[in-house]
């Protein structure tokens, strides 16, 4: 019995390793290419407003979601009666809630640099692929990815004031500062000011590019009056 049944596996194996690549040489299913990514428009704008989600982040709400700045607030209180590990009410109640190296509640350093991050990569891409589109179809989608970027730097400016300032050619080598550099891991800090002055620089671009509005099956897209 035993012999058959290592006879029968043989068998398989050998089966398995002459069949079509087309079936077993599966594609990933997790990922898409750049070229699957930028075949139509479409596609390249579901990549596209994928810039947006530093929005969703901060707009949850619950006894868990630590995000919705109003529930600090009178406007709109957090219902959780219990002080730990309830994110509303140790920054309202309880001195350790904030320390030297944490903003708390309000810490979205990596957050924020993450999506930043993400936002130069993708204006990066309008550049290499999206020339087929045509300029203004370019110049509308790096508005609304600078949209987003702007808004991520105001998270962070809120909270530290001055921070380095990450762009798609700000690294040592005029391309993404990701760290792929050694020396682009220590970036100073921009001052206060300049890091406003650069929130607004990216907001008059999208004031002026963006749409007045978009289609109905874009609704919620980021539009001229947003800016």
């Amino acid at each position: 019995m035993k012999t058959a049944k290592l006879l029968m596996l043989s068998i398989c194996i050998v089966a398995l390793s002459s069949c079509n690549e087309e079936v077993l040489g599966l594609n990933r299913t997790d990922a898409f290419s750049d070229v699957a990514v930028w075949s139509s428009k479409d596609n390249a704008d579901l990549y596209l407003v994928g810039a947006y989600n530093t929005f969703r982040e901060i707009s949850n709400v619950g006894a868990f979601e630590k995000n919705f700045t109003d529930g600090m607030s009178d406007l709109f209180k957090d219902t959780g009666w219990y002080s730990h590990d309830n994110g509303m009410n140790i920054a309202l109640l309880m001195d350790t809630g904030f320390n030297s190296s944490s903003a708390g509640i309000f810490e979205c350093w990596d957050n924020c640099y993450n999506r930043i991050r993400i936002c130069n990569t993708m204006i990066l891409d309008i550049e290499r692929y999206g020339s087929k589109f045509g300029e203004q179809w370019c110049a509308e989608r790096r508005a609304e990815v600078r949209f987003c970027r702007a808004y991520n730097y105001y998270r962070l400016a809120r909270v530290y004031g001055g921070v380095p300032l990450r762009t798609e050619n700000s690294g040592s080598l005029g391309g993404l500062s990701d760290g792929a550099v050694p020396e682009d891991l220590q970036m100073e800090r921009a001052s206060e000011m300049d890091t406003y002055r650069f929130i607004l620089e990216d907001l008059s671009y999208s004031a002026e590019h963006l749409p007045e509005y978009w289609p109905s099956k874009w609704k919620g897209r980021a539009t001229k009056l947003s800016a």
